[in-house]
């Protein structure tokens, strides 16, 4: 089973269970806090026989903006948008475009075959093929 992971500074998150009953909708938008750098952006995670998808809502990053990075068990989404520049002289009464960093940690369960994940960005969506494995079974030593 997945799991997604909302990383603040301070190294405490918020971890929700995908398949679980419990759903946070505060996370179907994009968050930020004052304490965090970053926002998390909007994500799907399904699962099928074959493998789990995961889709990003990154609207107008580019994949170049984009950097997917594995760290053990951690399936790490970094992104950056640099085109809603604010206007310094322009005093905001109401803003709810976000610019700058977004970031998604996904706990990948045991069944993945994480040599095979595979990725792409189109119209504003990224999407990650993760493939499931069998999980080999628990090998025994005999002891002399």
């Amino acid at each position: 089973m997945l799991r997604v992971i909302r990383r603040n500074p301070d190294g405490i998150g918020t971890i929700l269970n995908m398949f679980g009953d419990f759903v946070n909708n505060s996370l179907s938008e994009e968050i930020k806090s004052e304490n965090q750098d970053f926002c998390a952006m909007p994500l799907d995670l399904t699962e099928t026989e074959k493998d789990y998808r995961v889709v990003a809502n990154l609207p107008g990053i580019k994949k170049e903006d984009v950097k997917i990075s594995l760290e053990k068990a951690q399936l790490i989404i970094e992104a950056e948008n640099k085109n809603n520049v604010e206007d310094e002289k322009a005093v905001y009464h109401h803003k709810e475009r976000f610019c700058g960093k977004y970031q998604r940690v996904i706990y990948l369960p045991e069944n993945v075959n994480v040599d095979n994940i595979k990725a792409k960005m189109e119209n504003g969506l990224l999407e990650l093929i993760i493939p499931k494995e069998e999980i080999k079974p628990q090998k025994l030593i005999n002891i002399e």
